[in-house]
Formats: structure tokens, C-alpha cells, sequence
């Protein structure tokens, strides 16, 4: 099962290759039609047939392209996981602005920004301040980064915890020239200021997060072993695919009936919560409940 899910999951690195690949093989047939028919286009517009065969691919290639998008549509709506990929593929399309999507509806990745931005530095100066961890899974940790990316004041400073990252899978490979290495190293230097306060959790069975900087050694819980505030230094965690037994309680096999963490299973896992009490001691002295961040029970996707 495992094996499976960490096959599966390396489909998403392949994929930008697959696509090239298409691409070359589409220019190539081209290139080849253009040579053979060349010398002879006068004699293919004279053609009834070939012009008549156009006629009609120009007419039904649209026509299944909006059938195809409402199939997809009544599909999407009965299917959860087909529902969630087309959730996932549309927030990254609707993060940009709508130059670049001049078909959907106007970007939600500036008003997002401004916002969480707005409420935490609300928090932090309320006359009751609140000490603020700012955690994002997936999409959100592409939001977290371009918002700490605006935080340059001298009092905004907020521990990060993210999970299910794809700010290097997807975005440094897709969008380099905003979340590439250069972008992430000076999000990581600004966030190691006063001292280090990033944490990124990641697991090999995830398709669509992975690690930021370095993928480095896997953590386990045992009694000799570093404590996950060594990920401080390092940013990037690797987690077991399937969770420890009990090791509250000396209990440190895995366990095999345990379910694979994928893309979801961060919120679960024991690593989840010792990552927010680490970053909680960052901003507070004192034993605070992390179950006050605990995970959403009722998800509509």
C-alpha cells in the first residue's frame, strides 16, 4: 500500500516531462504535415473532401469541448476525490491575477493576502493581544508565503508551520520568478530572524507537497532520538509515511494497520501537534492547549 501511494505520488514530478514530451510529439507531427503537404497547398484547398473534413472538425471540436466541461462538471459533483482535484487545479489557476485567466473570475490571491495579513496584525494589536502560529496546508501554504513575504515590519513576526507544501514541487518549478530558490531562500532568511521559526512536514506518499529545502533525514520518535526542534535548523521534516503505535508510551513500531498520511493525513499525525508546541514556545512562556488549532471535522470538498 505504501509502495503504491510513494508510486503514485511521483507521478506529480513526472508530469511537467510527460507534458513536454506530448508537446514535442504535436510540434513534430506538424512539422511533418507542413513538409509533405506543402509543395501540394493548392491542391488541399481544391480538395472538397479535406476542406469539407475541416468544416466539420472546426465545428464539433468546440461543441465537445463545452460537453466535455459539462461532463465534468455532473461528474465532479458526484465524485469527491474528482471534485477535490478540480478544486485544487482551480485555486491555483484563480491565485493569479486574471491576466493570466481572463476566463474565470477575478483573483482572490491579493484580497487573501491583504486579509490574513490584516487579521494577524489585528491579533497581535488587540488591547487583549493574541500570539499568533500561522499553519497552512497546501494551496495555503502558497498563501502563508506570499503573505509573510509582505511582512516587513519589525513586529511582524510569525512562527510558520506548513504541511503538504507544493511551494517547490509545483510553484518554484511552474512560477520561478515568484516563488523560486531565490524567493524561498529570502522567505526562509526572513523567518530565521530573531530565530528560526519555520517548520515544513512532509511525507514521500504525498503527490503534491514535498520539501522546500533539503529532504534530509526521516524523523522518528524514539527515546535517544533529536527532538522535532531540530527541524528549526533545517525547515524541512520528512514524517513517516504511517504513523508510530504509541510513542507516548514507549510503544515506537509502526503501526501497520495505520492509515498512509498522502496529502490529508498531516492533521492526525502526532508530528503535527509537536510541531505547533514547538512553535508556540517560540511566542509564549507558558504550557499553551494545541487544541485550540486542532483539525476542520466537517470538509465540504
Amino acid at each position: 500500500m505504501i509502495r503504491r501511494a510513494r508510486a503514485a505520488a511521483t507521478l506529480t514530478d513526472a508530469g511537467p516531462a510527460l507534458i513536454a514530451g506530448l508537446a514535442a510529439l504535436a510540434f513534430g507531427i506538424l512539422v511533418v504535415m507542413a513538409v509533405l503537404f506543402f509543395p501540394d497547398l493548392h491542391r488541399l484547398t481544391r480538395s472538397a473532401l479535406l476542406s469539407g473534413g475541416i468544416s466539420v472538425i472546426a465545428m464539433f471540436v468546440p461543441i465537445a469541448l463545452v460537453a466535455g466541461l459539462v461532463v465534468l462538471v455532473l461528474r465532479a459533483s458526484r465524485n469527491r476525490q474528482l471534485r477535490r482535484a478540480v478544486s485544487i487545479l482551480w485555486d491555483v489557476i484563480t491565485f493569479w491575477p486574471r491576466a493570466t485567466h481572463p476566463l474565470t473570475p477575478p483573483s482572490y490571491g491579493g484580497r487573501t493576502v491583504w486579509d490574513l495579513r490584516t487579521r494577524m496584525d489585528a491579533l497581535v494589536h488587540d488591547p487583549q493581544p493574541t500570539r499568533v502560529v500561522l499553519i497552512a496546508h497546501s494551496q495555503g501554504t502558497v498563501i502563508a508565503a506570499a503573505t509573510l513575504m509582505q511582512c516587513t515590519r519589525a513586529d511582524e513576526h510569525y512562527p510558520l508551520l506548513t504541511f503538504g507544501a507544493p511551494l517547490r514541487r509545483l510553484y518554484a518549478r511552474n512560477f520561478p520568478a515568484y516563488f523560486g530558490a531565490s524567493a524561498m531562500d529570502e522567505l526562509r532568511a526572513r523567518l530565521a530572524r530573531p530565530e528560526p521559526r519555520w517548520i515544513n512536514l512532509w511525507a514521500l506518499t504525498d503527490p503534491i507537497g514535498s520539501w522546500v529545502f533539503d529532504p534530509g533525514p526521516v524523523f522518528v520518535q524514539e527515546p535517544s532520538g533529536p527532538d522535532l526542534r531540530m527541524a528549526l535548523a533545517t525547515v524541512d521534516c520528512r514524517i513517516l509515511d504511517v504513523g508510530q503505535r504509541d510513542p507516548q508510551h514507549g510503544d515506537y513500531a509502526v503501526d501497520p494497520e495505520g492509515a498512509v498520511c498522502g496529502h490529508s493525513g498531516f492533521w492526525d499525525r502526532a508530528e503535527y501537534t509537536m510541531a505547533v508546541e514547538v512553535l508556540q514556545t517560540i511566542v509564549v512562556d507558558e504550557d499553551v492547549d494545541s487544541n485550540a488549532i486542532a483539525a476542520p471535522v466537517d470538509q465540504t470538498m
